[in-house]
């Protein structure tokens, strides 16, 4: 079967290792584990991305000897051989920094930009907040719908009086292709609320698509009509489509689809009346995660 992203962001979800440090659980990936995922068949050529990823960190004011740790395995050779083997421990942070030094020609290379930006956008937004993930969601989710709540007020001052076209229209432009193909793509039902089952990066983006498309029409002044508020809305879809790509080198489309909100706040309420029912990520690994 032909890797796709939702292949990848499963392949890094199960090569993921967790460790218990005090009352906190860490979070980390094996180089030598991830480096075929990452479309290198050579370490030495996966280690070189490393060391310069450790490099730049500076650039980006990121202390390495907090993402990148080095360790050394004893693997077995056969008839009782052993010798050494160099690895790294790396960080969620660490990944997304190989990701952004390694070879833009990869599609793998994409994959982990896509992936590891949305996972570290999220984390550091989660220990700022202190949310979870689904509970960023929510935020997010009610953000989009206050803009586009206020993209519709704009519309209809300048004179729009199909809703549905218009929203149409600005769906069309991020993604290339109208709600009910969006959801066939991601596998969803054609009565499912869309916006149930996306990921932080996706709601930021059609939050900021609205925001943008609000702004342009505002600024066109008056009663412009239905097909010039089309037009702009149009104009903010493919920027925003535009921006995303550049930045992680996907298209929101291409993104997996997330647990429904609706399912997770039903299993958050069984939590809440059984605290046995709650479920919890865990693998074991002698390797040791970075400082």
């Amino acid at each position: 079967m032909e890797p796709t992203l939702d292949s990848f962001r499963d392949k890094m979800t199960r090569l993921r290792h967790t460790a218990a440090r005090g009352n906190q659980t860490i979070e980390f990936w094996s180089a030598r584990e991830i480096q075929t995922e990452f479309g290198y068949e050579s370490w030495a050529y996966f280690e070189a991305v490393i060391e310069k990823a450790i490099e730049n960190c500076s650039k980006v004011d990121v202390d390495p000897r907090h993402h990148f740790g080095v360790v050394t395995k004893m693997i077995a050779l056969g008839k009782g051989a052993m010798r050494e083997q160099k690895d790294y421990v790396l960080s969620r942070t660490a990944c997304y920094l190989i990701a952004l030094n390694g070879n833009a020609a990869i599609k793998e290379i994409a994959w982990a930009k896509a992936y590891f930006v949305v996972q570290t956008k999220l984390r550091e937004d989660q220990i700022e907040t202190g949310l979870t993930d689904a509970e960023e969601r929510e935020r997010l989710r009610l953000k989009l719908k206050e803009a586009n709540v206020l993209l519709g007020k704009t519309a209809a001052s300048a004179g729009v009086e199909n809703f549905a076209f218009f929203h149409d229209a600005g769906i069309k432009a991020l993604y290339r292709m109208k709600m009910s193909d969006l959801k066939s793509r991601k596998g969803l039902n054609p009565k499912d609320d869309y916006w149930d089952h996306v990921g932080g990066l996706e709601l930021s983006a059609n939050e900021f698509k609205a925001q943008l498309a609000r702004k342009m029409i505002s600024q066109k002044g008056g009663k412009i009509g239905q097909r010039m508020a089309e037009i702009e809305h149009e104009k903010a879809g493919k920027a925003v489509r535009a921006t995303v790509h550049k930045e992680t080198g996907v298209h929101l489309e291409e993104l997996p689809v997330e647990p429904s909100l609706k399912e997770l706040r039903k299993l958050r309420r069984l939590e809440k009346k059984n605290p046995k029912l709650t479920l919890s990520e865990s693998s074991s690994s002698e390797t040791p995660p970075p400082s």
